[in-house]
This record gives C-alpha cells, structure tokens and sequence, in this order.
C-alpha cells in the first residue's frame, strides 16, 4: 500500500460535449489513452524492463504486395479503365524515377561518406592559404585594457544620462 502513489484524477469530459463534431479528435486521443493505459495494465508483469527501452524491432506491413515487390494490384489495357490506366503510368513513372536516380549517381553514398574527410581537409587548405595572405594579426587585449575600455564607456554613459535637456526658448523674429 505504501508503494502505490495516489494520482490526482483527471477531469473527464462529459459523453455528450465528445460526440459533438469539434471534438472528435480530443475524443480520439482519449479513447488512445484509455486503451494504452489499459494494455499497459494487463501486460505489467508480462513486460520486463529491458523490453520497454528495447522497444518494437519489428516493422508491421499491413500488405504483402510491397515485401514481394509485386506489380500494381489492378491492371487495364487498351482505354477500358482510364483512371486505373493513369494509376499504372503513374506508379510506373515513379519507379523509372526511382531507378533513374539511383542509376545517375557516379559515387554511391558511402564511398561519399569515405571521402568526405579528405574533401574537408582540402577545402580548409583552400581557404587557409587565401586567409594567410593578410599579414595583419589582430592584437588581443589585456585585462586591464579591457577594464580601462569599460570604466571610460561607463563613465560616458553615465555622464550621458545625468546631462538634463534644458528648455530652449524659441526666437521670436516678427
């Protein structure tokens, strides 16, 4: 009994107020986590540790037509289903596209990946000799430098602000 804590209980919003159209989605995440927090329930002992930071290593396809690499589902020829005949140009397209690409490559990725240390290494050489032909080292500061800077700008600043503007008189030229 010690072990349990009490959660404070969420406010549930009324049937009515979920039915109506708006809330179709807040009514949706809470059916979700209704049923997760009833899963979680059931399989509490079931579940080990390791298997919640493992998580899923499996991939779920609800069809098997993408595992086998099988053709379009639905096949027309000569004009007698022109929306079906469309869907089939498409799909083809994508796939020669899908081929086109992959065949346009001259270095795959990872003989880019391979080279991409050397490629760096190259560009900084590149860019290190255009640099080094300034012969002008910018001069760092010392501390008390950079104090003296500070306590004069503050003391401007300062001097600055304590200046009140006086009211100027206009000239009266008639």
């Amino acid at each position: 009994m010690d072990g349990l804590k009490s959660r404070p209980q969420k406010k549930k919003l009324s049937r009515n107020l979920l039915q109506m159209k708006f809330m179709k989605k807040t009514k949706e995440k809470e059916d979700q986590a209704e049923e997760d927090a009833e899963g979680h329930t059931l399989f509490q002992r079931d579940i080990t540790k390791t298997m919640e930071k493992q998580g899923s290593r499996f991939i779920v396809e609800p069809s098997f037509a993408r595992i086998e690499d099988l053709i379009f589902g639905r096949l027309a020829y000569h004009g007698m289903n022109p929306a079906i005949e469309k869907k089939m140009a498409n799909e083809r397209a994508l796939e020669e596209e899908r081929i086109a690409e992959f065949a346009e490559k001259d270095i795959n990725d990872e003989e880019m990946i391979a080279a991409m240390p050397s490629l760096a290494a190259s560009i900084k050489r590149k860019f290190g000799n255009k640099r080094s032909h300034s012969k002008i080292e910018p001069k760092k500061p010392s501390s008390s430098e950079i104090h003296k800077f500070l306590s004069d700008s503050r003391a401007l600043a300062s001097e600055i602000c304590s200046k009140k503007a006086k009211f100027l008189k206009p000239s009266e030229d008639v």
